[in-house]
């Protein structure tokens, strides 16, 4: 996670950045790396208050954009090597930035327009 320093709008703290930190590092414990981070058992049991919270949103928009991730995904989609690794890891992004969609829809990405349906 070592990129240049970037001006935020509403500035990550320090449990925050430990936050993510921990989360890649153990494998997406949520609890775990809430509780490593510093932040109390109340918080750690409600992992959302500090995933919604706007710092962890910049944060995660400064080290995983989603152009990056879908240039990614592209590049996954294309090549037959260790797509197992690649996936599992876009997966934990996508999932830390809540981009799964919950409803049917349509929804883009850059150039790419996906249709998502029920049934």
């Amino acid at each position: 996670m070592n990129k240049e320093p970037k001006e935020y709008n509403i500035k990550p703290t320090e449990k925050q950045k430990r936050y993510l930190k921990n989360k890649i590092d153990n494998g997406g414990n949520k609890y775990k790396a809430l509780k490593d981070a510093g932040y109390s058992e109340a918080m750690a049991i409600n992992p959302a208050k500090v995933e919604n919270s706007k710092g962890f949103q910049e944060l995660l928009e400064f080290y995983f954009p989603d152009d990056f991730l879908l240039q990614e995904h592209k590049k996954n989609i294309t090549q037959d090597q260790d797509k197992g690794a690649k996936n599992k890891a876009l997966d934990n992004a996508y999932k830390l930035k809540n981009k799964y969609p919950k409803e049917q829809g349509e929804y883009e990405a850059g150039d790419l327009k996906i249709t998502i349906s029920k049934g």
